[in-house]
Formats: C-alpha cells, structure tokens, sequence
C-alpha cells in the first residue's frame, strides 16, 4: 500500500517503457469521487481501473508498482 501511495501522490511514475498515471475526477454529487488508475505503454492504456474508494485505487496502484520494480 505504501508504493500505491506514492504514486497517488506523484500522479505519474516511469516504470521503464510503461507509465502509470493516478488521477481524480469528479463524481455526479459534489463529495463523490472517482479515482483512476492506468498503465500505458507507447500511448496505449494496457491496463485501467476505476474506483470510488481511494483505498482501493491505492492498493491496486501499488500492485502494478510491484510487478514492475
């Protein structure tokens, strides 16, 4: 969880060829969120995920971290 954390905070990490970017939008009522997490390789989304718990979006950030370090 602590390298998902990381990555929320830096919004976008190079892990070699690949980038893994963690963003925030807006949900349809004013204290909702979404947050997204998406590994792209040349342009092109590999893998995405969408949550509303920041918690989950952090742990599965963070399991896509390990896979590459």
């Amino acid at each position: 969880m602590l390298l998902g954390h990381q990555v929320s905070q830096r919004k976008s990490v190079n892990l070699g060829v690949y980038t893994l970017k963690f963003y925030r939008r807006k949900g349809k009522r004013p204290d909702q969120y979404l947050y997204i997490v998406t590994l792209i390789k040349d342009g092109k989304v590999v893998e995405s995920g969408i949550f509303g718990d920041y918690k989950n979006a952090v742990i599965y950030a963070g399991q896509i971290f390990v896979r590459f370090r």
